[in-house]
């Protein structure tokens, strides 16, 4: 899914704030931008479908079964994911199911939340990025760039901080890959999650999933906005 906004980074600049602590660093133009313009275009670090549309759409490239299509193909080790091609099923694999499909089969007959799988694929990127084995081809970030995003823990109210914490020491529970992950450092992620991930929608803006945007999630919210968000497939 990429999230709209052109350019390609052209007439946006990442700025840091003088107030960094309450408003950090956010994207700002540097060139006025007649209406009706792309103005830029990002892809996710992670995303996920919602539990609605994990039977529906394709978790590789996220388009819709059409009516009367053949039924989308599932991962017949975790009997979770399903995809529209071979092709999809393949890059999938390539880009972080081979290690995922491992710890959802362990899982079994549990079946993670969406955010749950969300963390857990975050957590699978940035340790095939430590391992120096992988670097996601459908997207250009890297977990540097999610470690730069606010996280606001401070702010979470002491009942969500517990509640975080539990779903994250059962992450740390299934992920073994990497033994030194720390359970604050996850519901830190999760705070992330918060204030910094975007619904996915189709073209009727039903929610069909959410997903990590770095570079969209510098754009600052607006209560006179001038821009929308609309979603395409990868």
């Amino acid at each position: 899914t990429t999230a709209q906004g052109g350019g390609g980074g052209v007439g946006w600049a990442v700025v840091h704030s003088g107030d960094y602590r309450t408003k950090g660093h956010l994207l700002c133009t540097t060139q006025p931008w007649p209406a009706g313009s792309t103005v830029f275009t990002d892809t996710p670090y992670v995303s996920v479908l919602n539990e609605e549309s994990s039977s529906k759409f394709c978790h590789g490239c996220f388009k819709v079964r059409a009516d009367g299509a053949p039924s989308l193909s599932r991962c017949g080790r975790c009997k979770y994911a399903r995809y529209c091609s071979k092709s999809c099923q393949l890059t999938e694999w390539q880009n972080g199911h081979k290690e995922e499909c491992s710890i959802l089969t362990a899982m079994l007959p549990r079946r993670p939340t969406p955010s749950m799988l969300l963390m857990l694929r975050l957590l699978l990127r940035r340790w095939l990025e430590q391992q120096q084995q992988h670097t996601p081809k459908h997207t250009p970030h890297t977990f540097q760039s999610v470690q730069s995003l606010f996280t606001h823990y401070d702010d979470y109210p002491k009942e969500r901080i517990e509640q975080m914490s539990q779903m994250a020491a059962l992450i740390k529970q299934h992920f073994t890959l990497d033994p030194t992950l720390d359970v604050r450092f996850i519901v830190s992620l999760y705070c992330m999650f918060g204030c910094n991930n975007f619904t996915i929608s189709d073209g009727e803006l039903r929610g069909i999933g959410m997903g990590l945007y770095p570079l969209a999630a510098l754009a600052n919210h607006s209560c006179s906005p001038n821009c929308a968000v609309v979603f395409d497939t990868i």
